[in-house]
């Protein structure tokens, strides 16, 4: 468990098919560069005002892949339907409903099914001197940007 919590924290390898890692320090690095992006001196008060970040939980992903899908589209095309209509984007919407329940019939994922003591494994790791204190502050990071993400008004 600590090795491979410690791979998703730095890098790939062939247990995944170089296929992730670095995963967890990726997402932490990309939410620090993007909220400094937001505080920026360099960019005119007129242009930040109209910056948003836009955080999404994958559990809320996974949980309603279709409305976090059309969260999504709404977030980067706005609400003007004449340059990509609302049709539209209900069918990439589904699209990409589909697309997750055929990529999960074949998942191969390490952890996909396998664990009925998910809670204990996740405290193993919490307790852990080392990888707790990374995932704990990624934790902590993560959930602020998820905080300020449900505050966004967009459309």
């Amino acid at each position: 468990l600590q090795l491979a919590t410690a791979q998703m924290i730095i890098a790939s390898s062939d247990a995944n098919k170089g296929m992730a890692g670095g995963d967890i320090l990726r997402m932490a690095q990309n939410t620090i560069k993007f909220q400094n992006l937001l505080t920026s001196p360099s960019i005119p008060d007129k242009q930040r005002e109209n910056m948003h970040l836009l955080t999404v939980s994958m559990d809320n992903y996974i949980k309603d892949i279709r409305n976090v899908t059309l969260q999504f589209l709404d977030f980067v095309l706005g609400s003007n339907d004449t340059v990509v209509p609302r049709d539209m984007r209900i069918e990439k919407a589904e699209e990409q409903v589909e697309g997750a329940k055929k990529k999960k019939k074949s998942n191969v994922h390490i952890t996909q099914g396998k664990h009925e003591d998910k809670d204990e494994l996740r405290q193993l790791l919490r307790d852990d001197p080392v990888l707790g204190l990374i995932l704990t502050e990624v934790e902590i990071l993560v959930n602020d940007a998820l905080a300020r993400s449900e505050d966004l008004v967009y459309w």
